[in-house]
């Protein structure tokens, strides 16, 4: 029984003194029941364990000491886990240093203590109370007797970490209990001694706690003698680093959901106060002595550790720290370690906004939450250094709309979240936001409290006027943009030329944006030549690459100043300045196009995918995107391997994180980087600018070498789609079949419509379609909508740069493309014969009250039936409602074949897609359809429409590629149907008026009502009402957004000349012809986009 005795009383003193509840009226229990205060626990300890007398006297002694200090220094015992440092955050100031009123008490301890017999722990006890007493020198001597060798074994407080969530831990042991309280605790819980770990049964976890407290006072002596040595302190401090490397305490569950652990730090208070207080002084230290590398590893070693501390231990220290870990790693960014560095960044920031969100709170009136708001600024330094993408901006907008719940109408807040809404594809929160920030600027501007300086004003200014150009919308949009350059221009400093510059370029974009979207004749050309002017002028402050790409498309817009030569001349600028964008590269191919300079433009356009397709390259190799976890496991395989490449030398050059007087820390918003030009495009940004240049070296081959030979190239194009972003084997494109071998195309399966119709282009952004040259025009498919960003296929014969490089590209192409055709095609060609199975269809009403649907048979949908009705027309899908009932059906028709067993039906992978991937998705399938059609492939080209018309249900484009179909096939009524359908879901589709019109001014209004399935258009002029009807139409639309479609003015001069109106016909001849001239083999705002 006396040694079951000894053995607990033993284990609770250490309990007590690791603890560190110096003020505990009841810091331990008896073995039955009730409370100890310290100096019964000290007398039951002696009388258990005779032998052990010098532990009690020491351990009292440092009690007394640690009372004195407490009362003396901080005034209550929770000050002295809180600790508030001075006005200068990085003035390391006195700790544990007695005022002279009370030194005498505490030189009656030291006396005695020198009494006892020599020991370690009475050594490092003497040196407690020697530091405390100013007598730095004797605290020196007696360390240098102490031998501060590594321990053993490691200390492993495995209990802690397995606590459950309903353990509760014991008052009198990890809180400052008094009375009632603590006896009320310490009576309902009784401690097994088994399960107490054995580094606080032997008390090896009070001798480390010992053993930093002496290091620590080491350090400090060193750095307080007359004579100080900051170096033989910072040495000290790091002679302990082994000390905190042998403390294995896993970390315990919180008490409270967001409070922090409780256990892991209550049951080691004393150990964790010596450990925070000695590595809160080595990194102010190392911050201003040593390398960049020295001190990021004295940080490591602090987060390790404080995930043990609720939020509010040392709340101060730990906030400076987090900002000294979040500046060093703000200047260590480097690009072959993205993803080691952003997890490090993600764990330092996550810690800091529990630690804000606990010791913050609302600023009051007046007042600003300072902390909050350099801790936003830090965040967005982070994210600009890692690239300012918004692939990785999430992170950062949660961090700012938690911190709308910590400030008041802060300026920078909003101005941070309406750009980093912007970037992330939100553009109506990104709208409102920036509304909120310029009211609350400009009210504080009038009061005289902006903190915005007046160069971020007009910077926020003029990125909010891009933003509401670049982004669809109405004229309201365009005009507030122009109100946002007003007011930047009112408080610009004319000396500072790029951000006049600036201005200037976002006004000529203002200007082309108003010409766009007012559709007014009469201000346009001044909107134009105003816009042409800024973009001029904006190049002699400060020329850039983005101001050449806008100039050498305001250059190619209709106009007097149309002027391709010098359009080529700045594209050739832009690439120059920035090689890297693809979109420059882009427009550069597609003006030598409009020149016919046919060599040099596949050249152009081959470096463009491959610069592309190395970038896309890079970034995986980086880790630029997708997982974070999964990459570092893929990057750094083991521990050692990350710690060697943390310590390169982009570490190692010697700089030091602060200035060695420093008091302050930098202020964040310096480590904030001037607001781009324009934001980095996203990743399927990235894609959507890559599939459009391969749509436009489609086009070029198509158009050099006939639609024949681009046939082999669409099995490339979708192989590439799948590979970035999944298809599946579920959605081929239709069978392909190469050119025959004698270059002639293969017309078996080509139609005999008695009318012929030759390409039509249209040039609008949301529905761009293929060139042709020369009247008649005729019509051709929409090309899909401005899409970006993707992968290359190897070089096409042209040597620009890199021509070995290239040209070893391009034989790996060919030799693996060849099996990869043939295996596609066959698959494809499966495909058609088979049917295609999970056909879906438009599924919601659209105009009508009754919303009768079909079922979709796995075979090919039968176009022709789905569109044959005897009722007026009425909006519906392809395969829509009453089309396929019973009522519609010939009576003379055959009995239908039985349905064949449809293959089980697997998950879509479309499902999953945003509206813009199955936008870009289905425009792929239309351009696709209609190479198909051009080469005679009808078959084909519908199922390529069903495709599309199943990727998105809500494309009008789809309508116009059937109504073109059924043009190719004489079906005159279901072409009119169908672009009938196009113009409801989208009343201002260009294309759709085009043909719709062309429709109108070569058939009768009783073959566009009456005409049989099987009746081809009939031979005779258009009837008067069809002639008026379309030129009222064409009249309407080139005043406004077919203005620059020369098609749709060729049709008005024929509309015209029907009429008998032959001036008027021979002016809209001559503007078409106008128009004509210099064409691209694209319409370039549907390839590049008409600003960035």
């Amino acid at each position: 029984m006396a040694n079951a005795k000894a053995t607990f009383y033993t284990t609770h003193l250490y309990l007590a003194l690791i603890a560190g509840n110096w003020t505990s009226e009841l810091p331990s229990r008896a073995i039955r029941k009730g409370g100890l205060d310290w100096p019964e626990l000290l007398r039951k300890f002696r009388k258990h364990r005779p032998e052990a007398g010098d532990i009690a006297e020491v351990a009292s002694y440092t009690q007394a000491l640690s009372l004195l200090l407490l009362r003396s220094q901080f005034g209550s015992p929770e000050a002295l886990d809180g600790y508030t440092d001075p006005t200068e955050p990085l003035q390391l100031g006195a700790e544990c240093s007695l005022p002279d009123e009370r030194k005498d008490e505490a030189r009656m301890g030291y006396e005695l203590l020198q009494k006892l017999n020599e020991s370690e722990s009475v050594r490092l006890a003497l040196s407690y109370y020697a530091f405390a007493l100013g007598r730095f020198q004797d605290a020196l001597e007696h360390l240098s007797l102490v031998e501060f060798e590594e321990l053993t074994s490691s200390v492993n407080a495995s209990n802690v970490g397995s606590v459950s969530t309903t353990l509760s831990v014991p008052m009198s042991y990890g809180t400052e209990a008094t009375g009632a309280t603590a006896g009320s605790a310490a009576a309902s819980f009784t401690p097994s001694i088994a399960a107490l770990d054995s580094g606080v049964k032997n008390g090896e976890l009070w001798r480390i706690t010992q053993l930093i407290r002496g290091k620590y006072i080491q350090g400090a002596a060193h750095e307080s003698l007359p004579n100080a040595s900051l170096s033989n302190a910072l040495a000290a401090y790091e002679s302990a680093l082994p000390l905190l490397n042998r403390i294995n305490i896993p970390k315990s569950l919180p008490s409270v959901m967001g409070r922090g652990p409780t256990e892991s730090f209550t049951r080691y208070r004393e150990l964790w106060r010596w450990v925070e207080r000695l590595l809160w002084r080595a990194t102010i230290l190392s911050a201003k002595s040593q390398s960049l590398s020295h001190t990021h590893h004295i940080l490591k070693v602090y987060q390790v550790h404080s995930v043990h501390w609720p939020t509010t231990f040392r709340p101060e220290h730990r906030s400076t720290m987090a900002q000294l870990h979040l500046h060093l790693l703000l200047q260590t960014f480097s690009p072959t370690l993205r993803t080691p560095w952003l997890n490090e960044l993600r764990s330092i920031v996550t810690d800091y906004r529990v630690l804000l969100t606990a010791t913050t709170s609302f600023p009051r009136a007046g007042e600003r939450n300072v902390k909050v708001e350099e801790f936003v600024d830090l965040c967005m330094g982070a994210w600009e250094v890692y690239g300012a993408s918004g692939d990785q901006v999430a992170w950062v907008i949660e961090i700012l709309w938690w911190a709308t719940r910590f400030t008041f109408n802060s300026q920078r807040i909003y101005r941070h979240l309406a750009r980093t809404l912007y970037v992330s594809g939100d553009t109506e929160l990104a709208r409102r936001t920036l509304r909120l920030y310029v009211q609350v600027v400009s009210k504080a501007r009038e009061a005289g409290t902006c903190d915005e300086s007046d160069r971020i004003w007009v910077e926020t200014l003029v990125q909010g006027a891009r933003m509401l150009c670049r982004v669809p919308g109405g004229v309201a949009e365009a005009q507030e943009a122009g109100d946002l350059i007003i007011r930047a221009e009112k408080k610009l400093d004319i000396r500072d030329h790029a951000t006049s510059a600036s201005v200037l370029r976002a006004k000529g974009i203002w200007h082309a944006c108003m010409a766009i979207r007012e559709e007014e004749p009469s201000t346009r050309p001044a909107h134009l030549a105003s816009s042409l002017a800024a973009f001029k002028e904006s190049l002699e402050l400060h020329p850039i690459p983005s101001t050449y790409f806008h100039l050498a498309l305001a250059l190619t817009r209709p106009g007097p100043a149309r002027d391709f030569s010098a359009a080529v001349a700045c594209a050739q600028e832009a690439v120059t300045g920035d090689p890297k964008e693809v979109r420059y590269w882009h427009l550069l191919g597609l003006l030598l196009a409009a020149t016919e300079k046919w060599k040099p433009a596949r050249g152009v356009l081959d470096y463009a995918t491959g610069i592309e397709e190395e970038e896309e390259e890079e970034e995986e190799v980086g880790g630029g995107g997708g997982n974070i976890d999964e990459q570092t496991d893929r990057m750094l395989h083991t521990v050692k391997e990350k710690e060697d490449i943390m310590k390169n030398s982009h570490l190692e050059d010697g700089r030091c994180l602060l200035d060695a007087n420093s008091c302050q820390l930098p202020a964040a918003a310096t480590f904030q980087r001037p607001v781009p030009d324009y934001p980095r495009p996203t990743r399927h940004e990235r894609f959507e600018h890559a599939l459009q240049l391969r749509f436009t070296q489609l086009a070029l081959i198509e158009h050099v070498d006939g639609p024949e030979n681009a046939g082999v190239k669409w099995l490339e194009v979708f192989s590439w789609v799948a590979e970035r972003k999944g298809l599946g084997e579920e959605r081929r494109p239709p069978s392909v079949e190469p050119p025959s071998s004698d270059g002639q195309p293969d017309t078996q399966s080509r139609p005999s419509p008695r009318q012929s119709h030759t390409p039509l282009i249209l040039s609008r952004p949301h529905s761009p379609l293929e060139n042709s040259s020369g009247i008649p025009i005729n019509l051709i498919p929409p090309s899909p909508i401005p899409i970006q960003n993707a992968e290359t296929n190897g070089m096409d014969g042209f040597e620009l740069r890199y021509n070995n490089k290239e040209k070893e590209k391009e034989k790996e192409k060919e030799g693996h493309d060849t099996s990869k055709g043939k295996k596609v095609q066959r698959i494809l060609k499966d495909r058609v014969n088979k049917g295609q199975a999970h056909i879906n269809t438009i599924s919601r009403k659209i105009g009508a009250s009754h919303g009768l649907r079909i079922k979709r048979s796995t075979s090919a949908p039968d176009f022709h039936l789905a569109l044959t009705v005897t009722k007026p027309y009425q909006a519906s899908s392809i395969h829509s409602r009453q089309r396929l009932s019973t009522t519609y059906m010939r009576a003379n028709s055959p009995e239908p074949p039985l349905r064949p067993i449809s293959p089980k039906k697997q998950p879509s992978v479309a499902a999953g897609r945003s509206q813009r991937e199955r936008r870009l998705l289905s425009n792929l399938w239309l351009t696709s359809a209609a190479t198909f059609r051009r080469t005679g492939k009808i078959e084909q080209s519908r199922a390529a429409i069903q495709e599309a018309e199943m990727a998105d249900d809500k494309n009008a484009d789809v309508w116009v590629q059937l109504g073109l179909y059924f043009a190719a096939l004489g079906e005159v009524n279901q072409a009119i149907r169908s672009f009938h359908k196009a113009l409801f879901i989208q009343p201002d589709h260009v294309p759709a008026y085009v043909y719709l019109t062309q429709q109108y001014l070569t058939s009768t209004s009783e073959a566009s009502t009456n005409t049989s399935d099987t009746q081809t258009e009939a031979e005779s002029s258009p009837s008067k009402d069809n002639i008026d009807l379309a030129a009222g139409l064409l009249s309407n639309l080139t005043r406004g957004a077919g203005w620059d479609v020369p098609e749709a003015w060729y049709f008005l001069a024929r509309a015209r000349g029907l009429q008998g109106k032959r001036d008027r016909e021979r002016e809209c001849l001559t503007f078409a012809l106008g128009l004509m001239e210099g064409r691209s083999i694209r319409d370039i705002m549907s390839a590049v986009g008409w600003c960035l």
